[in-house]
């Protein structure tokens, strides 16, 4: 089921991460996330209560996740955007439980997530 992730989701979301970083943080490809540096539990519990996490979750299994804002790191500024920049939302930390991957899983939650902005307007 897709939704924005809510403060009860914290424990099973910060548990994702730690065990995607288990399984990959020997593969070069991977993103240099580190246990609770990044993502943190404070961009995590922000991103809750500001209502910019969303998940695929299974009851209280979370089978993917990912934050999605305008917030825009370093480096975007530069981006030859084809349209205003401030209208680009930016994805972060898009993640797959390793157990769930290879499911369209990460592709089916963004579809969401695109479909969920655009009925907000955004």
């Amino acid at each position: 089921m897709f939704r924005k992730a809510v403060k009860d989701d914290f424990d099973n979301i910060k548990s994702l991460y730690w065990e995607l970083i288990d399984q990959e943080q020997g593969d070069p490809s991977f993103p240099h996330w580190k246990k609770g540096i990044h993502p943190s539990d404070e961009m995590l519990r922000n991103s809750i209560g500001k209502e910019e996490l969303y998940v695929l979750a299974d009851g209280s299994e979370i089978a993917a996740c990912a934050i999605v804002n305008d917030e825009k790191v370093d480096g975007y500024a530069d981006v030859p955007w084809q349209i205003d920049s401030d209208e680009v939302m930016v994805v972060h930390v898009l993640a797959v439980h390793p157990e769930q991957r290879g499911k369209g899983l990460a592709r089916n939650l963004m579809e969401h997530i695109v479909e969920s902005e655009r009925k907000a307007g955004v």
